[in-house]
């Protein structure tokens, strides 16, 4: 059962006009200029003149590969922004183009849907019936009727689109900073955003509206920060990169209430140092919480691999031994790039885990040998990749693993 509010909004929508030869003279002005094909012969869309190596033999007009279809038409959104009763009216249509061979190209029109916001920001969509399962699936000739919201994604929020720059608006919104700019924002966005949100007025009146494709989600935390910005009038040209920046250094406990952190004279050399300080910082946790975890462990480790630890396999100029320590696993996991101690091979009973590296000690690759089969599982070098020593590593194991049996078995019968 529609409101009084919809019942409202549906009256004064069958008042409307139609679109104006002005506005329609708009829509074809800026409508995509294409070639097409047929019978093989490719033709312009403007003036249905033959192309010949992207340039159009009648008209003179040139065009990129881009620009050539299949079709010999095309559909698109058009936006007219405009009030009605104290409403903002944001207007929308499909607009065709037609191209044919040898002539001007013709258009049709009709509207689809319409979004209605009262002062408040708070909204009614008048629209065509959709075919169910589509998006763009308008049924014309259904009757323009009251519809709900279903969902976050909806048929009644447009990104691209072409809008007529000859636009009326609310007094309130006009208040609120809007002139006619809108930031890379979609238009219904942004006007909700100036009717319901302080903060959004705020930046578009302080000359800060380019930071709200950002999103106040991510804007009002630093709501301080930016009154900082505004009372030194710094001009932030990067806001996703001062927004990092500004999260990274409450993180590092860094006073932003202060011009010099709140203000970086460079941007990108600021951003990049607390990074590197957060870096550190994160280092060290993390190695307290993996501390944790070695002390738990190492008992265990030295008890199950011990028998292992005097083996030692060279050849070719590689070196090959057992890591020792749970510590020394993290060591090489930490050296290495890769998830050998991350993933815990550390606890893995019937897995032995050496270290292969040249005669310099530089680290090579790091072998996981399987104690049940008796052969190499895995070999990897630094960040998961097979290094050019890989081959040898591998048949260098495989080659002593009797004697690896042997060291497991010897333990097993003392």
């Amino acid at each position: 059962m529609r409101t009084k509010k919809e019942m409202e909004v549906y009256g004064l929508s069958q008042t409307l006009p139609p679109m104006s030869e002005n506005q329609l003279e708009y829509a074809k002005r800026h409508s995509e200029k294409f070639t097409y094909t047929y019978y093989r012969k490719e033709y312009c869309s403007e003036c249905g003149g033959m192309v010949k190596d992207g340039r159009c033999s009648v008209c003179g007009r040139k065009y990129s590969k881009k620009r050539h279809q299949r079709d010999r038409w095309l559909s698109f959104y058009y936006g007219i922004v405009t009030t009605c009763g104290g409403y903002q009216v944001l207007r929308h249509f499909i607009v065709r183009k037609s191209a044919g061979k040898g002539g001007m190209p013709t258009f049709t029109h009709y509207e689809c849907f319409q979004n209605w916001l009262d002062e408040k920001g708070r909204e009614t969509v008048v629209a065509l019936t959709r075919r169910p399962f589509t998006f763009d699936g308008w049924i014309v000739g259904s009757g323009m009727k009251v519809k709900r919201r279903n969902g976050p994604y909806s048929p009644y929020d447009i990104g691209d689109y072409l809008l007529n720059p000859s636009m009326r608006t609310l007094p309130t919104l006009r208040r609120n900073g809007f002139r006619r700019v809108f930031y890379g924002l979609r238009p219904l966005e942004l006007f909700r955003m100036l009717l319901t949100d302080n903060f959004a007025e705020m930046l578009v009146k302080t000359g800060r509206g380019h930071m709200l494709k950002e999103g106040l989600e991510r804007l009002k935390p630093y709501a301080r920060e930016l009154a900082i910005c505004h009372r030194n009038g710094y001009e932030i040209a990067d806001a996703s990169l001062w927004i990092d920046t500004m999260g990274m250094s409450r993180e590092c406990g860094i006073d932003t209430r202060n011009p010099k952190y709140a203000c970086p004279q460079d941007l990108k050399a600021a951003h990049d140092a607390v990074f590197t300080r957060l870096e550190r910082k994160r280092a060290k946790e993390r190695w307290k919480r993996d501390a944790e975890k070695i002390s738990e462990f190492e008992a265990a480790y030295r008890r199950r691999k011990g028998r292992f630890f005097g083996l030692s396999i060279s050849g070719d100029g590689i070196v090959i031994t057992v890591l020792k320590s749970v510590r020394d696993v993290y060591d090489e996991g930490l050296a290495m790039h890769h998830c050998v101690f991350a993933n815990g091979y550390y606890k893995k009973r019937e897995s032995l885990l050496l270290t292969a590296r040249n005669t310099a000690g530089e680290r090579l690759e790091t072998v996981e040998f399987d104690l049940d089969r008796g052969r190499v599982l895995q070999s990897r070098g630094v960040c998961n990749t097979l290094t050019e020593f890989h081959n040898d590593i591998v048949r260098l194991v495989e080659e002593n693993a009797g004697q690896i049996m042997k060291m497991k078995v010897k333990r097993k019968a003392a």
